[in-house]
């Protein structure tokens, strides 16, 4: 069949238009993403600083620099300082042996439910039980019509700010 007579159409693009074979239908490649602002800020925080400890020279992150001087003030009495170092230790780590806020909870709710119906906290399962393909096809339709409920709830909310605006702007 010559190149003319080949069918042009859905799924068969004419002959001239068509990739040659090991040619990419993208040579230029994905463009590099942009630099956020958390990128920035990572990227200034963690450049090398040359200073000194103890007398020796020696190089530290702008993090821990900037840690070490909070610290330096907050033995030196600064109530601030030593407020913020206690919340950034009791932020970035946990404490030895304290269970996490999810283990907390279920316990607590085990202890509770263990009281009211007068059973051994060990023989309460809290584990999700398994839904059948009826139960998660019901779940999957609830949260779409939760979801087209509160995006109409965001329009009402947009139309009234609008009208708002109008009436204001008319006054």
């Amino acid at each position: 069949m010559a190149p003319m007579d080949e069918p042009v159409g859905y799924k068969s693009p004419p002959v001239r238009t068509r990739f040659q074979p090991g040619q990419s239908g993208n040579p230029g490649g994905r463009p590099k993403a942009k630099a956020g602002f958390y990128d920035d800020v990572a990227e200034i925080f963690s450049r090398p600083l040359i200073g000194q400890i103890a007398g020796k020279p020696v190089t530290i992150t702008m993090t821990k620099a900037m840690f070490r001087s909070l610290c330096r003030k907050a033995i030196n009495g600064d109530r601030a300082a030593m407020k913020n170092v206690v919340g950034l230790i009791l932020t970035l780590t946990p404490l030895p042996g304290a269970p996490d806020d999810d283990e907390r909870r279920e316990f607590e709710l085990k202890k509770k439910m263990s009281r009211m119906l007068k059973i051994d906290i060990d023989d309460i399962d809290l584990s999700p039980p398994k839904l059948t393909r009826e139960q998660r096809v019901r779940q999957r339709v609830q949260a779409k019509e939760r979801e087209k409920k509160i995006a109409a709830y965001r329009e009402k909310l947009a139309r009234d700010d609008a009208a708002a605006k109008a009436a204001k702007v008319r006054s």
